[in-house]
């Protein structure tokens, strides 16, 4: 039998489904089954063992020509109850819903050797140029980072980090490293698509090849992150760098990694949930200044 499961959603949530998928689709073998991935990300599976193809969530006739002659599965972590009420991992909650058990299963990507070696070298020649060590650094997430009229958008997740303490981070470490700013393209309301904002004496890293920032990882010297992607990311390589990662308007317990440094400025009674009906408004106003954070607790640990 072929069983079809579709991991959807941003770069972290498709990250944090890898491994357990993977997991998933060896017990499936097992048994004479073959598991293919449908994604909003699907290159993010390609290299996992056990995962017979992987198709893009756009891709036309999925369901006449693929869905339809198998079995699809949808798991959807953010309104079950282990996830927004008993705060279990997102990992351990894909787990659950696929196999069962409440075990955690650690994100995995493999990267080919091709990949981590341009990578390597294009961070090699970076500290042969500036003679710097190299940070990696996320300051957004969700529609965080984009430019407006008056300055800069920042999300009301309260994940991002705020422009001033992005600039204070520079600040503080412009000598010492070459900052290498993850950049996206935010699609906002209205359907536009607009660039984050590069901020001076940054170096800005874009996604739109996922796989070769994440190939960047293994050679920089440290990596700073707010929630998004890249600490995902950093997981999912067996977490091969120093990591800090800065909590604001989501919960580290269901988001984060215990092999990375950890930092919350100030602490949140009631994280808002996700595709769960809740009054958004809420969570806005009652978070907000959570993700004001400290730069001396980041020296305390680069």
């Amino acid at each position: 039998m072929k069983i079809y499961i579709k991991i959807d959603g941003g770069i972290g949530r498709v990250i944090s489904a890898t491994g357990v998928v993977d997991e998933f689709a060896k017990l499936e073998k097992e048994k004479g089954n073959e598991v293919s991935v449908i994604s909003s990300y699907p290159q993010l599976f390609n290299g996992l063992p056990n995962i017979d193809r992987c198709y893009s969530i756009m891709q036309p006739f999925l369901y006449e020509d693929y869905i339809s002659k198998g079995e699809y599965l949808e798991p959807e972590p953010y309104n079950n109850s282990l996830y927004y009420k008993d705060n279990e991992h997102i990992s351990t909650v894909f787990n659950h819903l696929l196999t069962g058990s409440k075990e955690f299963i650690m994100p995995k990507i493999v990267l080919t050797e091709n990949e981590l070696a341009d990578a390597k070298a294009g961070v090699e020649e970076l500290r042969k140029q500036h003679k710097k060590k190299i940070m990696l650094v996320q300051p957004f997430g969700s529609q965080g980072g984009v430019p407006t009229q008056d300055g800069v958008l920042g999300d009301e997740s309260y994940r991002s980090f705020t422009p001033k303490f992005f600039n204070e981070l520079i600040d503080a470490y412009k000598d010492e490293y070459t900052i290498l700013s993850v950049q996206s393209i935010v699609t906002l309301a209205d359907g536009r698509q607009v660039p984050q904002v590069v901020f001076k004496d940054t170096i800005p890293t874009t996604n739109q090849d996922i796989r070769k920032v994440i190939a960047i990882i293994p050679f920089v010297d440290v990596v700073v992150s707010c929630d998004s992607f890249l600490h995902h990311a950093v997981a999912s390589l067996g977490n091969p760098v120093k990591t800090i990662v800065l909590w604001g308007g989501t919960n580290e317990a269901n988001l984060g990694y215990g092999e990375q440094s950890n930092i919350r400025s100030k602490e949140v009674s009631l994280f808002e949930p996700n595709r769960v009906p809740h009054d958004r408004a809420l969570y806005v106003n009652k978070n907000k200044g959570c993700n004001e954070f400290d730069i001396l607790k980041v020296k305390e640990i680069i």
